[in-house]
């Protein structure tokens, strides 16, 4: 009947709720006693439910059209009362923001789904820690209310009957629909996770570059891999059997190489704690952290054997200050089975990705 009740754990009632309210007669008494404090309230139209604010200490619960500072002992006013009293009545407690009935950006019916964003990791600007993130069910939209000034403004629209709103241990915001679906929302744009090149070998001038362009201004770690034994497990013939794998600069200094990717004990374990380990041993892996530049791996084969080899460029993980600007292969192109096929894996480090790939073939000639 409009009001929030506090209730210990055990079922009892705590003896510091209040008794009184502004505009009520009388004291409560009983199991009216249950009307706590805190985040308490008579009068109050549809409260949905409440949130805490970790940066001001406020808990806000949220109504038919309106947000309200929880305050012990308040009457919120209802029914004589939606939004502000008018005329102003000294017993009731306006609620710190409201809006209209209607179906615009900026109206609706109900609030049904909040919360602040405060979390551990961002996926939004700084600019939203602090903010509170609320949904009305009918008009479909996601507004944010700035806590200093009690301003909302638009965030997201267009969303079939949002009921719930969450923000996740990712940092990026959660919401359910009358559907029975959920969403997640993230600021931070998608990132290519791995792109990879597979081409054949032949003789010393086919082997397979890789030229990799580091822009910003911090450095980035990759993981570039040479895999051959491997592709047999998938439909793949005539593998290059030993592939060897080198780094060089852009002047053409020789930063590491590498034959098979467990020789080396340092590099092996941070290959195998990125999860990217080939399956077999005679395959080629380098780690490294690459300062904005211009790089080149080479893929080839011991003593320059005919067959398949593939070659592969994984972003690490992500960051700020820099980026992957440019990743290309050129190999020797062919025909038929000899085509180089290049692929690419589009994700955001939270478990979405979308791969694609590219055949490129075209007789005898090189390409990039």
């Amino acid at each position: 009947m409009g009001k929030i009740l506090r209730i210990n754990s055990n079922g009892n009632i705590p003896s510091d709720n209040p008794r009184s309210f502004p505009g009520i007669a009388g004291s409560t008494s009983g199991a009216n006693r249950a009307i706590g404090r805190l985040v308490c309230a008579i009068h109050s139209r549809s409260r949905f439910n409440r949130n805490r604010s970790p940066v001001y200490q406020r808990r806000w619960s949220k109504h038919v059209g309106g947000i309200n500072n929880g305050i012990a002992g308040s009457n919120y006013g209802w029914p004589i009362a939606e939004g502000p009293a008018s005329p102003p009545n000294p017993n009731f407690r306006d609620p710190i923001f409201f809006y209209g009935h209607g179906s615009s950006s900026t109206t609706g019916c109900a609030i049904v789904g909040g919360a602040f964003y405060n979390p551990s990791v961002l996926q939004f600007p700084s600019s939203f820690v602090g903010k509170y993130f609320f949904a009305d069910i009918c008009s479909g939209w996601i507004r944010v209310l700035n806590p200093s000034n009690n301003t909302a403004s638009n965030f997201a629209s267009d969303i079939f009957g949002p009921v719930d709103l969450h923000v996740g241990p990712d940092g990026a915001l959660y919401y359910l629909t009358h559907g029975a679906q959920v969403f997640r929302v993230q600021a931070t744009p998608s990132q290519a996770m791995n792109i990879s090149t597979r081409a054949r070998c032949g003789s010393r001038r086919q082997r397979l570059d890789w030229r990799i362009y580091v822009t910003g201004s911090a450095a980035k770690k990759v993981i570039v891999r040479a895999i051959g034994p491997s592709l047999s497990q998938h439909g793949v013939s005539d593998v290059l059997a030993d592939p060897t794998l080198e780094l060089h600069h852009a002047n053409g200094a020789l930063l590491q190489s590498n034959d098979n990717w467990q020789d080396d004990s340092s590099q092996a374990s941070q290959i195998r704690a990125s999860g990217l380990a080939p399956s077999s041993n005679l395959e080629s892996a380098i780690i490294a952290t690459l300062q904005p530049g211009n790089y080149t791996a080479i893929v080839r084969g011991k003593k320059f054997p005919r067959g398949h080899r593939f070659g592969r460029g994984v972003r690490s993980r992500s960051g700020r200050g820099f980026t992957v600007g440019n990743i290309s292969g050129r190999s020797y192109v062919q025909t038929s089975a000899d085509v180089m096929i290049g692929g690419f894996i589009i994700g955001n480090n939270m478990g979405a990705t979308r791969s694609s790939s590219v055949r490129l073939g075209r007789r005898c000639r090189n390409t990039d």
